[in-house]
């Protein structure tokens, strides 16, 4: 056995030292690695946004499909494919529609058989030429989406109506610089040309069914997708999980359905952040994959006599993976919804459908239109034989108006062959009546936000003081 004397003291504390700066070092590098090890994958469920490069007709089985990637995918803090991957598929189903929906479809003059095409997409090349196969379920395509933001997140000075009109006038402005945007650039005579096409096509009474170039689609990947491991530098995660700055930006996907007509307040919304956010010292603060939580703060559903839902949610709570969540409030300041829908977001992230004046002009002018047709002119009824027809007012014209509000054009030309003032006065009072019920007495829009809506949520709070409505305590979730 091996003892040590009083002259070996010094060597035996030199050992005890040297092995316990041995212990600590190996713990502090087992507790701080120099690299971390995250696997590039992009987990089941995880959307990709598409938007077709290519007309595709809806007729039949089969036919390709090809697009790319309008936003990019990121794993973690990186960008696994990059926007404009491109992305093959093919129509896999086509089905027809509803005999309810095809009826209205014929009483309005339309006489296509619509039907609905289901796409698959199953390939992604990326920019080296490699594909790879994957395996989607794909949602219905948008011919148009728009993008909207409720602006600056500035303190309210102005009363209730001078905010409600300075939203109008951004929400104008945002559709206008929008709409110029599609004929600037390269190409736009020949989207002009194919937009005035279409225009015109879809007035015919018969025409083919396709999806244009431009739709978007949102493919949801069924099976998970391995693109390798990164190693990055553990420091670079040191500042994950820290208060990010106030007013700051995350890009998020919807994973709870929304509906106005069915959402209650106090319930559980989450989303996903689609992008990692970084300080303005290049410093990683969320990761892509944190979890928002938030709450329902306010759901209305639409009614009949054309009362619109509205609805507004917040988020209460950040939850990085791996690391201990933060309370932070968040608001929504931007969304993408398809151009159909007519959403308007204001300046506090509430949503609600757009309803315009308009709408009661429609009513009265087709009403006008049925009654003009319907009166015989005086000037013809003066100089009429006796048993002769006699014209309505605004001759033919009136007439192919008259027909053509609501039918379409098999309206106008069924009121200019029949040369009949009841004929012309039935067809106005049918699409006055039509008019009068769409816009008046039908039931409003609801607001519908599905799953893998992308969306941006400002952090922070921006609730006004003087607001009455209460929103959910961070801390309580």
């Amino acid at each position: 056995m091996l003892e040590f004397g009083k002259e070996a003291q010094p060597y035996r504390a030199s050992i005890v030292g040297s092995i316990g700066f041995l212990v600590m070092f190996s713990a502090a590098c087992w507790a701080h690695p120099a690299e971390v090890r995250i696997p590039l994958t992009i987990p089941s469920g995880s959307p990709l946004r598409i938007k077709l490069t290519r007309r595709v007709p809806i007729k039949k089985v089969g036919v390709r499909v090809e697009g790319r990637l309008i936003a990019p995918v990121y794993v973690y803090n990186r960008k696994v494919l990059p926007k404009g991957t491109l992305v093959l598929g093919k129509v896999v189903e086509v089905q027809g529609i509803s005999r309810l929906a095809r009826a209205r479809a014929i009483m309005a003059g339309d006489f296509t058989p619509w039907r609905t095409a289901k796409v698959r997409f199953n390939t992604l090349v990326l920019a080296d030429g490699k594909r790879l196969s994957i395996q989607t379920r794909a949602a219905q395509g948008e011919p148009q989406v728009v993008r909207l933001t409720s602006g600056a997140s500035k303190r309210r000075r102005h009363g209730r109506i001078s905010r409600a009109i300075a939203n109008a006038k951004r929400q104008l402005k945002m559709e206008k610089q929008q709409a110029l945007g599609q004929w600037k650039g390269p190409g736009k005579l020949h989207r002009l040309w194919r937009w005035a096409k279409s225009v015109a096509v879809a007035r015919l009474p018969y025409h083919r069914q396709s999806y244009p170039p431009g739709t978007e689609f949102t493919a949801a990947l069924r099976q998970s997708l391995n693109l390798g491991i990164e190693q990055i530098p553990a420091k670079a995660l040191d500042a994950v999980g820290t208060p990010p700055p106030a007013n700051s930006v995350v890009h998020a996907r919807l994973t709870t359905p929304l509906d106005s007509a069915t959402a209650k307040r106090g319930m559980t919304v989450e989303a996903l952040v689609t992008r990692p956010l970084y300080s303005p010292k290049k410093e990683l603060l969320i990761p892509q994959g944190t979890r928002l939580v938030g709450k329902v703060v306010r759901a209305r559903p639409a009614g009949w006599l054309h009362r619109d839902g509205s609805l507004r949610f917040t988020f209460v709570r950040l939850e990085p993976p791996a690391t201990k969540p933060e309370f932070v409030p968040g608001s929504l300041q931007a969304v993408v919804v398809p151009k159909q829908a007519h959403l308007t977001l204001g300046q506090e992230g509430g949503v609600k459908p757009k309803t315009s004046k308009k709408r009661y002009l429609t009513p009265a002018l087709s009403i006008a239109l049925a009654a003009m047709t319907a009166t015989p002119d005086r000037d013809a009824v003066r100089g009429a034989q006796a048993g002769a027809a006699v014209p309505a007012q605004g001759g033919a014209l009136g007439a192919i108006a008259a027909g053509g509000w609501g039918l379409g054009l098999i309206g106008s030309v069924a009121a200019l062959a029949a040369q009949s003032r009841w004929v012309s006065a039935a067809l106005g009072f049918y699409s006055a009546a039509g008019a009068v019920y769409s816009n008046i007495i039908a039931r409003g829009h609801d607001v519908d936000f599905p799953a893998n809506t992308p969306m941006e949520i400002r952090l922070g709070n921006h609730h006004p003081p003087a607001s009455r409505l209460k929103l959910p305590h961070p801390t309580r979730g």
